[in-house]
């Protein structure tokens, strides 16, 4: 299926915005929504079934890991029970892990088994991850799986299913631990100065050290240690010689001409890249690694990416005051997030009209490459491997300790995970736009038909970014000019806006609208709501389209997303003007 998007002329690249358990009859529930099978995805991506482990305390351990502070780095002694064989793991300590997700209802786990293990991918180190912002559990591992299919070095992910003493306590994923055998696994060498920036613990430092004059201190390279998570016996010398490079050298060519120096170029443009499309605005804080090896007199910096659980259109709402909402937004601002971050390095970076360049063409030929049909082949894999596991609904025996999976609503895994496709093609339109240039009124789109096409997926999105609608084209008739536009209207129980369809041809075929719904939004993102309340979700899965006519709403037969903030509906439109409200049915 090819995908057509409405645009305006394109002048040259602009780049802008600068600074397994399952229900008690072992099935899934009855009522839960499907999700949609595609094209088989590609062979070479396999997702393994989660592995059943049981995590066994005394019982004043087990008191004592969930009374005591969660912040506690203080290891209790335990032993893993493998589900499968029965066979007993020793376990070297075990706590909590995660930052603000410490203080989430489930809990994270940070596990040293005693030998090292084969489905920690021959690590004694489980970083078991539990996702309690994401109702998909699938985002941490679509996100690391685009740096394997670059064949850039990252951790792997792997799905396990925990109980705590006997009841069943969630889905979890374990994300590997990067250290010097990750390194082994992407072919680098394990002798290195492998570090990560954790400035931002420290409320009395910024939240990057590459925002921070280290002449303030007598001794930069004791702050630099106490300050970074670090494995082995890093060369403290080499960060900071790199921390004063990049505050003594502005924007331009010279820094240009050092950047190259000093980093391995490919791999740093194509990890920024990847944080454009699948939006992690936390990543240019501390979400990732730096590696320089030891042995190469010539080596240069690496960068690996970290903590991807908050990409593909979940972040922090300030009204919501957390990471735990239904918010959903894809526009974020090109490079807009370094600024917040206060991160010197890529801040000048994409100051740099040459870097800048290569960062905007690369993060366009990702968005193509990894987009909505990728998102929707994968996650369907994906989804064949957890769903009974994500689905799981507290019980008696399941979810004593923590309330459930996630903090979504339960029974809508197919909504939730369509939600992931929508963010990688809406993004994809965005980032055009964004880094192509071009003028217009807002909220108004225009594509051009060809008569021969069919099974045809046309986003209108207008010259901000914003996608009003997209259709998926059954019959184009003799083809010609399709246009969008959205405009106020009052007193409606519903999104208080008229959409409107213009046509030079008859059309037939599935036609959606996507409304505003941004309150208090993160870095870039418009904060406008066409709902009328200021929610997330809150009544708009009882939406309708609706034809705008003179007797009033006609609705037609539709299907709502309020997690994806659409609405969804098949027409068969004569050449003209078509004008729809979305209503309360």
């Amino acid at each position: 299926m090819t995908m057509l998007r409405a645009r305006p002329a394109a002048p040259a690249l602009l780049v802008v915005g600068l600074l397994g358990a399952c229900q008690p009859d072992g099935t899934a529930p009855a009522d839960a929504p499907a999700v949609a099978t595609p094209e088989p995805a590609a062979e070479e991506f396999h997702v393994a079934a989660p592995e059943p482990l049981r995590l066994v305390l005394a019982e004043e351990d087990l008191e004592e890991l969930y009374a005591r502070d969660p912040q506690s780095n203080d290891r209790l002694p335990g032993e893993i029970v493998h589900g499968d064989t029965g066979e007993r793991l020793a376990v070297d300590g075990l706590r909590f892990r995660g930052s603000s997700s410490r203080f989430h209802p489930k809990k994270s786990f940070n596990i040293r088994f005693v030998d090292d293990q084969e489905f920690l991918f021959g690590s004694n180190r489980m970083n078991a991850k539990a996702l309690y912002t994401d109702p998909t559990l699938m985002r941490e591992t679509l996100a690391l799986a685009i740096w394997a299919e670059l064949d850039r070095p990252a951790p792997r992910t792997r799905y396990v299913d925990l109980w705590v003493g006997d009841a069943y306590e969630g889905l979890y994923i374990h994300v590997e631990r990067v250290d010097f055998d990750l390194l082994a696994n992407a072919g680098l060498p394990e002798r290195g100065t492998l570090v990560r920036d954790q400035f931002r613990d420290d409320h009395s430092l910024p939240e990057s050290v590459f925002g921070y004059d280290l002449d303030q201190v007598a001794d930069p390279q004791s702050l630099l240690a106490d300050n970074f998570n670090s494995r082995g016996e890093p060369d403290w010398s080499a960060v900071e010689d790199l921390v004063r490079w990049v505050l003594a050298t502005p924007a331009g060519p010279e820094f240009a001409e050092g950047f190259a120096e000093r980093f391995e170029v490919d791999v740093f443009v194509d990890w920024l890249a990847v944080h454009e499309v699948v939006g992690d605005l936390d990543a240019y804080g501390d979400d990732y690694w730096l590696y320089l090896d030891h042995d190469d007199p010539a080596a240069r910096w690496y960068v690996i990416p970290w903590d991807k659980n908050l990409t593909y259109g979940q972040h922090f709402r300030a009204d919501h005051g957390s990471t735990l909402n239904d918010y959903f937004a894809y526009e974020y601002a090109f490079g807009g997030a370094a600024g917040r971050w206060r991160n010197r390095l890529l801040e000048n970076v994409l100051a740099t009209s040459e870097l800048a360049e290569r960062v905007a063409e690369r993060t366009l030929e990702l968005a193509e490459r990894f987009d909505r049909e990728w998102v929707t082949q994968r996650s369907a894999v994906i989804a064949d491997v957890i769903r009974d596991s994500l689905e799981t609904e507290p019980g008696p025996d399941r979810f004593v300790r923590h309330p459930q999976n996630h903090h979504g609503e339960l029974g809508r895994f197919g909504e939730h995970v369509e939600v992931l496709a929508d963010f990688a093609e809406l993004r994809q339109a965005y980032l055009e736009r964004a880094l192509g240039g071009g003028s217009g009124p807002p909220y108004e789109a225009t594509a051009v038909l060809d008569a021969d096409l069919t099974d045809q997926r046309v986003l209108l999105t207008d010259t901000a970014g914003w996608t009003l609608a997209a259709l998926h084209l059954d019959d184009v008739g003799t083809g010609g000019a399709l246009t969008a536009r959205v405009e106020p209207r009052a007193a409606v129980d519903g999104i208080d806006r008229t959409f409107t369809l213009t046509t030079d041809t008859d059309l037939r075929g599935e036609l959606t609208w996507y409304y505003r719904n941004e309150v208090q939004s993160p870095v870039g993102v418009p904060e406008e709501n066409w709902y009328a309340e200021d929610v997330a979700v809150g009544g708009q899965d009882a939406l309708v389209m609706a034809v705008d006519g003179a007797g009033g709403p006609e609705p037609l037969p539709s299907t709502a997303n309020p997690f994806a903030n659409k609405v969804t509906a098949t027409v068969d439109l004569e050449a003209g003007e078509h004008r729809f409200v979305l209503v309360h049915e």
